[in-house]
C-alpha cells in the first residue's frame, strides 16, 4: 500500500490492547497515514507532531505494517468508552473459559468408586462397581468436563459418563429424547449427582451398559479387578 508524500502521521501516545474492536467499529472512521516523508517511525517532524496534537484525540500504532491510524475530534468519547467496555468483556469471558477448563474435576479411580458406591451403584441393575469405574475411565478418563462433539450422527457426548444429547439430555443443538430431563451443560460441572441419576436411567433400558461403546470394548466380560485395586471401600 502506497500513500502520497503529503500525508502526515499521528504517532503513538496510547497503545490499545485488542485493537480490532476499534478497527472494525463502523462508528469510528480511522484515517490511515504514513509517517511524514523523511522522518523515521517514532520521530515525527515538528509540523506533523503539532498537527497530530491539534487534530487527534486518540492515537495508536498499526504495529503489523508500520502505518498509523488516527481517530480525530467529532467522534464521541462515549463510543470510545463503549469499545473499551467491549474489550473488557471479551477479556473477562476468555479468562472465565480458561478458568473453567483449568479447574475441571478429574477423579481418581478410588475417589469415583467411593462416590458411586455411596449412590448405590455397586450391583445396580446387576453391574458391579468395577464396571462403572471401568466405563468412566474409558469414556472420559474421569474428567467431569469431557466433551465429544464428533459422533458420526452429529450428536455430542457430555461429562464424566459421556451422556449423549440425542437420547439423555438437551442442549438446543440437536433433536433430543431428553430421557433424563436435564440440560447437557449440567453434566459438565463438578457435581456428579445428576450424572449418576442419569446413568441409572440409562441402564434401566434393555441395552443396559451396552449403551456405552467404551464399556463394550474395554469392560464387558473382562477382568476388572484393576479398577478397584488399592481402593479402601
Amino acid at each position: 500500500m502506497h500513500w502520497p508524500k503529503s500525508r502526515t502521521a499521528c504517532f503513538i501516545t496510547e497503545t490499545l490492547f485488542l485493537e480490532p474492536f476499534l478497527v472494525t467499529s463502523p462508528s469510528l472512521k480511522f484515517t490511515l497515514a504514513r509517517p511524514a516523508w523523511g522522518t523515521s517511525l517514532g520521530q515525527p517532524s515538528p509540523s506533523s507532531w503539532h498537527r497530530c496534537q491539534h487534530n487527534c484525540s486518540l492515537r495508536d500504532t498499526f504495529v503489523s505494517t508500520g502505518y498509523k491510524r488516527q481517530a480525530c475530534p467529532g467522534h464521541s468519547s462515549s463510543r470510545i468508552a463503549l469499545a473499551a467496555k467491549m474489550r473488557a468483556i471479551l477479556i473477562i469471558s476468555l479468562f472465565s473459559c480458561f478458568f473453567a477448563a483449568y479447574n475441571a474435576k478429574v477423579f481418581s479411580k478410588c475417589e469415583l468408586a467411593r462416590q458411586l458406591k455411596a449412590h448405590g451403584m455397586d450391583g445396580f441393575h446387576g453391574y458391579s462397581l468395577a464396571n462403572w469405574v471401568c466405563m468412566a475411565q474409558h469414556e472420559s478418563n474421569f474428567n467431569t468436563r469431557a466433551f465429544n462433539g464428533k459422533n458420526s450422527d452429529g450428536s455430542s457426548d457430555y461429562g464424566l459418563f459421556q451422556l449423549n444429547n440425542k437420547w439423555w439430555c438437551k442442549d438446543n443443538k440437536y433433536p433430543s429424547e431428553n430421557a433424563c430431563n436435564i440440560m447437557c451443560s449440567k453434566f459438565l460441572d463438578d457435581n456428579i449427582n445428576d450424572d449418576i441419576n442419569c446413568i441409572k436411567r440409562v441402564v434401566r433400558d434393555p441395552n443396559g451398559m451396552s449403551a456405552w461403546v467404551a464399556w463394550v470394548n474395554h469392560c464387558k466380560n473382562k477382568d476388572l479387578s484393576q479398577y478397584l485395586a488399592g481402593c479402601q471401600l
